[in-house]
């Protein structure tokens, strides 16, 4: 069972250990071709993504928007190309990406 913090030591332990503001995620087309895009984490965008899905309830576009505005500059046009060639590859890929976000924390209720 996990040690319970208070909040001041919880506070100190997410200020000595930020979550990665980097996220790699590997697509693998086949047995032989997997690549790599690199995206960087951003909390204004992710909060676009979630507001596009709640309003404009589009979710291929928000998840295709979301990842345009995350990927590294570089990247930029070779995730386009593979967007554009494989659209339901957006949901998988943000799928894993608001996994880094949620991160690996469990939560509790406990009624009073």
């Amino acid at each position: 069972m996990a040690k319970k913090k208070n909040h001041k030591e919880l506070m100190n332990q997410l200020k000595e250990n930020p979550p990665s503001e980097h996220i790699t995620v590997t697509v693998v087309l086949d047995d032989e071709n997997e690549t790599e895009f690199n995206f960087t984490r951003s909390m204004e965008a992710y909060d676009r993504y979630l507001t596009t899905l709640i309003i404009d309830k589009k979710l291929l576009t928000a998840a295709s928007v979301f990842l345009m505005d995350i990927v590294i500059e570089e990247e930029r046009e070779a995730l386009a190309y593979f967007l554009s060639a494989y659209p339901n590859e957006a949901m998988k890929i943000v799928s894993h990406i608001a996994d880094v976000y949620s991160g690996s924390i469990e939560t509790k209720l406990k009624n009073a």
